[in-house]
């Protein structure tokens, strides 16, 4: 749904210094921002015809297995689907409008599996060059989120939340409460739309830039999904009007758009099959336990190229949070007064390397041949998607 015409390549790039991987970059990930004098206000106003639609695919998080067996029999099922954009900025307001196909509405009622349709956008705390994003999943120790979730109630009413995160389970509220958010599902088209209305800037968080990194999040009721349970999108980035981009933090951004930034997925599929699949899964296939590693399904539709690479190169750069710390024994330890066994260390992602620090426990290829390394990331960005999938930009013949 995406426009590339000539007139929208000068949109996006007005005031950057434009190169070919820029270019790539933006048309990929970028989304465009209207312009208009106030944020249409609700899911219906027919001001967001004017927004240009971007179609953002998302697709299950599917790091570790849950603990819940009916969940987790839907939790491979749907296939990387679409999640519609569009977003007009006003002098001191930034709207997101989400849209989504949905056969069913979902409201939640109450009782505890009881589990209402859901959407969320996420933003980092900090951005800009020399700023990585923060790990996909919620954020990470080091690199912080901003989520603004809204979800489906009963009587037609609507929930909102709003937090900040550094990983799986640290959701905490924070004072962001100037956001503004609605919720409808179109009866006739089996669609839902949620909107997300905020000022450009807030002492608490200010999104008045040029290039403002957002994710997308969302939540099927039928299906069981809460909490890290989701279907969610790569980091995508606002291109909001009138505004200069910083050409080095687009540059760091683009990376994996360039020409020889990445390699040959075939010969990255062999190495990561060879090497990885020792401690991660790709669906069915691996050598391990289940969860001893971050499972590797949809890392492609989820990760942006820089973190492939550097998650390659250097693991503890940005650490995946773990999920549950506790779910395996150290049964060769006494047990406890309790008569508890103490927990172990396998299937920690990362462990405390004695000076307070975290550290992955997965090696850092660092010294691998750069080659190798872009081999690989070129594979590891397929995942996810269909085989149809065109060639990733940047990729060497």
């Amino acid at each position: 749904m995406k426009m590339h015409s000539t007139l929208l390549a000068l949109a996006i790039h007005a005031g950057a210094a434009a190169s070919p991987a820029t270019d790539r970059f933006l048309a990929a990930d970028g989304i465009v921002v209207g312009s208009a004098p106030a944020v249409p206000a609700t899911v219906d106003d027919a001001g967001w015809a004017s927004a240009m639609a971007t179609s953002v695919v998302v697709a299950p998080q599917s790091t570790v297995t849950l603990n819940d067996k009916g969940a987790n029999a839907f939790r491979q099922s749907p296939a990387p689907g679409n999640v519609v954009v569009r977003a007009i900025a006003s002098p001191t307001e930034l709207g997101v409008l989400l849209e989504w196909d949905d056969a069913t509405e979902n409201r939640f009622v109450g009782e505890t599996d009881s589990y209402g349709d859901s959407a969320a956008i996420e933003m980092p705390v900090a951005f800009g060059a020399g700023q990585r994003l923060p790990y996909i999943g919620m954020g990470d120790a080091g690199s912080h989120v901003v989520v603004h979730m809204v979800r489906a109630m009963d009587q037609g009413k609507v929930t909102t939340r709003h937090a900040v995160a550094a990983g799986f389970g640290s959701l905490t509220a924070a004072p962001l409460g100037w956001m503004k958010t609605g919720m409808a599902w179109q009866p006739k088209t089996k669609r839902w739309r949620a909107l997300f209305v905020r000022p450009l800037k807030a002492p608490e968080h200010s999104v008045d830039a040029a290039i403002v990194p957002i994710a997308f999040a969302l939540w099927d009721g039928a299906r069981d999904q809460r909490g890290g349970n989701k279907v969610l999108s790569a980091w995508h980035v606002l291109r909001l009007p009138g505004r200069a981009p910083d050409a080095t933090y687009v540059a760091e951004l683009a990376f994996g758009y360039g020409d020889g930034d990445v390699g040959d997925a075939a010969r990255g599929q062999a190495m990561v099959e060879a090497i990885c699949l020792s401690c991660h899964r790709i669906g069915a296939k691996g050598y391990s336990p289940p969860d001893l590693a971050p499972e590797l399904t949809n890392v492609g539709v989820l990760s942006s190229y820089s973190y492939l690479r550097d998650s390659v190169m250097t693991p503890s750069a940005a650490l995946v949070p773990n999920l549950n710390v506790n779910r395996h024994q150290d049964r060769t330890k006494p047990k406890d007064d309790n008569g508890a066994h103490a927990h172990g260390s396998l299937g920690a992602f990362a462990v405390n390397d004695g000076s307070g620090t975290a550290q992955s426990v997965m090696p850092g290829f660092g010294a691998m041949p750069k080659e190798q390394v872009a081999d690989i990331v070129a594979y590891l960005k397929t995942l996810g998607r269909a085989p149809s999938s065109p060639p990733s930009p940047g990729a060497t013949p």
